[in-house]
């Protein structure tokens, strides 16, 4: 369908005010036989949405390693939770420990105490304090009871020194024990909540990387879209043209790269494989192949194209600059 128009493209003196005869046709790559033309857009279409499909299936195994973070993080929290838990009991028991042992040991002081006084008291007295009970006894009963009540307080004082002693020694080895235990238990405490902490940092990570997946896909679903409504309304204009389906032919030309935003002088959006030519030397509608670009076509115009010179659509303003400006040898419709 051919359709004759006036365009004006944006920017002062970048496209010229002209008068186009529009026989655009869609480009396609170079199908194998009986196989259906597929456009460059539609390809970078195609391209993006296998890109789609493979940041699916990362995003799928990020979820179920997310899962097994979570599993793991859970467990680890709990066997801190209980750490922590047997820490608290074990500081109550050393506390108890070190009670007991204060007891055991005032109450071997105050038994040593004691034996000291009374030894102190037999010295002062200067004779055998059974032998002071004899003499001071009324009876023979009441000096064999005083004796026996003298044996028998040297024989609880002997005990009481004796288990004093033991409790002591008792209480100091349950002291050791529980403070070995509480270090063994810090230890294993500080070491869960540092693995805590590795897994949610792990876990942070891979949220931002599940979100920035879904951005992507999210963002190349609607450049899809973008570009598949560019290739139908370059479908519904296109036309073969005399270049097109007489075969090719090479030509060398100047080709700069450059990124603006718009739409061509043919009216259609600008998108990957969209050039700008001068419609003298190449016909708007005609299929380019580009050396290093890939599959194009003649859709745009300029005031600055004159002659053997195209402009080469790009996405992004550094690919255009990586591109720049370079000699190259095209196929011209084909």
């Amino acid at each position: 369908m051919l359709g004759c128009r006036v365009v004006r493209a944006p920017g002062p003196g970048f496209r010229a005010l002209i008068v186009v005869c529009v026989a655009a046709a869609l480009v396609s790559v170079l199908p194998a036989a009986g196989a259906e033309p597929v456009s460059p857009l539609q390809a970078r279409a195609d391209e993006l949405r296998r890109a789609n499909d493979s940041l699916a299936t990362e995003e799928a195994a990020a979820q179920a390693n997310l899962g097994s973070l979570d599993s793991q993080l859970a467990s680890t929290r709990a066997r801190l939770a209980k750490l922590r838990a047997r820490g608290v009991v074990l500081a109550q028991k050393q506390t108890e420990a070190r009670i007991q042992l204060k007891v055991a040991r005032d109450g071997l002081r105050i038994s040593q105490d004691r034996l000291a006084e009374r030894v102190r008291t037999l010295y002062e007295q200067g004779k055998p304090e059974p032998l002071a009970v004899i003499l001071g006894a009324e009876s023979i009963d009441q000096a064999v009871s005083g004796v026996e009540h003298l044996g028998r307080m040297a024989d609880e004082d002997r005990s009481f020194i004796n288990n004093a002693r033991s409790a002591r020694t008792k209480t100091i080895a349950v002291t050791k024990r529980l403070a070995q235990a509480e270090a063994e238990n810090e230890s294993l405490r500080a070491a869960a909540a540092s693995a805590a902490g590795t897994l949610i940092r792990a876990r942070a990570q891979r949220l931002s990387r599940i979100a920035w997946l879904a951005s992507q896909q999210q963002t190349n679903g609607a450049r899809i879209s973008s570009l598949e409504s560019t290739a139908r309304t370059l479908a519904s204009v296109a036309v073969p043209t005399a270049s097109a389906s007489g075969g090719s032919r090479l030509l060398t030309v100047l080709a700069t790269g450059y990124a603006l935003p718009g739409h061509t002088a043919s009216g259609i959006p600008v998108g990957p494989g969209v050039v700008a030519v001068d419609p003298s030397v190449i016909p708007l509608g005609t299929p380019l192949t580009i050396p290093g670009y890939g599959q194009g076509i003649a859709a745009d115009t300029g005031g600055a194209i004159v002659g053997a010179h195209i402009d080469l659509w790009f996405s992004s303003h550094a690919e255009a600059m990586a591109w720049g400006r370079r000699t190259v040898t095209i196929a011209v419709g084909g």
